[in-house]
């Protein structure tokens, strides 16, 4: 076990595009774009000089993917822009995940080719899990303020779904540091 000083702090904000709300409003569609920002304590994860996007509810199931899959020993990368950037997210231990800024796919999985931009910090586990359900749940209730009727489309109900899981295992891990 490493001295280091893991961040139990995270923080995933999405800044919703203007095409993001017409989509709601005119097509009932919850997956416009947004933009992405990820603190870990008090770093960015992505360069906030540069716009990090993608679709909104895309995103959100992305990072809920990643936390089912980092409690499962498994990494997961998201896609951002359609492939121009993406964020890794992989186990460290059992308590800690590492989340990092790639420009390249490849570079997820190859450490060592990493560029001096592509930024990897730890995390606890608990910390990213609690911020993906924040913004999960921040991203449901702007979809359902914008369009009630959205309320009952799968996607959302789906996400619903989701957001129970998450919030359990909040409360199961939270009961093991007791």
């Amino acid at each position: 076990m490493s001295d280091e000083c893991v961040p139990a702090d995270a923080e995933i904000r999405l800044s919703y595009r203007d095409d993001f709300y017409t989509e709601i409003e005119e097509r009932s569609d919850p997956d416009g774009w947004a933009e992405i920002l990820i603190l870990i304590g008090d770093t960015h994860v992505l360069n906030p000089e540069y716009n990090h996007t993608g679709l909104a509810y895309t995103i959100i199931s992305n990072l809920i993917k990643s936390v089912c899959r980092t409690h499962a020993a498994e990494d997961h990368l998201i896609v951002l822009d359609y492939g121009p950037s993406y964020i890794f997210v992989a186990p460290r231990d059992d308590h800690t995940n590492t989340v990092t800024y790639c420009v390249f796919e490849k570079h997820a999985y190859n450490p060592s080719k990493r560029l001096d931009i592509e930024r990897s910090l730890p995390v606890t586990k608990q910390a990213w899990t609690e911020a993906v359900l924040e913004i999960a749940k921040d991203f449901r209730e702007t979809v359902i303020t914008l369009a009630p009727d959205l309320r009952d489309n799968a996607g959302i109900g789906h996400l619903s779904g989701k957001i129970t899981e998450l919030e359990a295992l909040i409360a199961a891990n939270s009961g093991n540091a007791e």
